[in-house]
């Protein structure tokens, strides 16, 4: 999982506890369990469904609140692959530390937990991170403005691309990396500072081909919303080629524009196919990607 100097563990509530910092508060927490935590003064509730429980806790003292998040196991497959590989939160904090090590940010790391003898889920506690928004966020509050706004915008995707081809150049591979799990916040230099979450998503691989870079291409360049426009979608591509030494570069981001592109049109037919009750962005998404080439 890598080398982490500052962890001490302990085995609280059953559970065994890898703690880096906040230890008397996190001893409390992880005796409360989730339900208890859910009654806490200030306790927010960001997600809640089968496989992940997200709580933001503030600390007492005022300081920058938590994030707990809770890994559930959802269905009996799950369980079975549990009994072959590290939890979810032992695969989060290694993810962190592999992104951190290649020089992609990601949430202060705090502790986390094994899943206890109850069956109880296997939970990781980090920092929040001050004055950020993800990638959607930043592109609607942009669309509400978008002359002043438009060079932003125009950094904030060549930061996702660029983003994208340091995490590959180091054979790392988000498995989610939609732009709801890129934060992004603006520096004193008015340049954007990138953070990943989800960090259990993160696996090491080598690429083969282009197929995954591909895939994480089309993960980033997803989003339904009418504020990410094509233009933007080729900001991320033409960052990435670039960012990877891609040459001729115009026809490099031309390809992987276009690849990515129509990976996004089959998973949405697949998506429309199999759930008619489907929203209308996703429609409005593909209608605009049935006219690409």
């Amino acid at each position: 999982m890598g080398v982490d100097s500052d962890l001490m563990s302990e085995i609280i509530a059953g559970r065994r506890v890898h703690l880096r910092s906040d230890h008397a508060l996190v001893r409390e927490l992880t005796a409360a369990g989730d339900a208890a935590l859910q009654a806490r003064p200030g306790a927010k509730v960001l997600r809640d469904h089968a496989r992940t429980l997200v709580l933001r806790l503030p600390r007492p003292d005022g300081r920058s609140a938590l994030y707990w998040k809770s890994f559930r196991t959802d269905g009996w497959w799950e369980r079975v692959k549990d009994l072959f590989r590290p939890c979810p939160s032992a695969r989060a904090w290694r993810g962190s530390l592999r992104l951190q090590k290649t020089g992609i940010a990601t949430a202060p790391l705090v502790a986390w937990g094994d899943t206890g003898p109850d069956h109880s889920p296997s939970f990781l506690i980090t920092e929040e991170l001050p004055d950020c928004l993800s990638v959607n966020k930043w592109l609607a509050r942009f669309h509400e403005d978008p002359a002043r706004s438009a060079r932003r915008k125009h950094r904030l995707m060549r930061r996702v691309g660029t983003l994208l081809a340091t995490m590959h150049e180091a054979n790392l591979y988000h498995t989610d990396l939609r732009p709801g799990n890129i934060f992004a916040r603006l520096n004193s230099s008015g340049e954007f500072d990138l953070f990943l979450i989800d960090t259990d998503r993160v696996m090491r691989t080598r690429l083969r081909g282009w197929r995954e870079s591909r895939r994480n291409l089309m993960q980033a360049m997803f989003s339904p919303s009418p504020e990410m426009t094509m233009t933007d979608r080729m900001r991320i591509a033409g960052a990435y080629a670039e960012a990877r030494g891609l040459t001729p570069l115009r026809a490099a981001r031309r390809a992987l524009f276009l690849s990515s592109c129509r990976w996004l049109r089959r998973r949405l037919r697949a998506l429309i196919r199999t759930k008619p009750q489907v929203g209308q962005r996703p429609r409005e998404l593909l209608e605009r990607l049935e006219k690409l080439p």
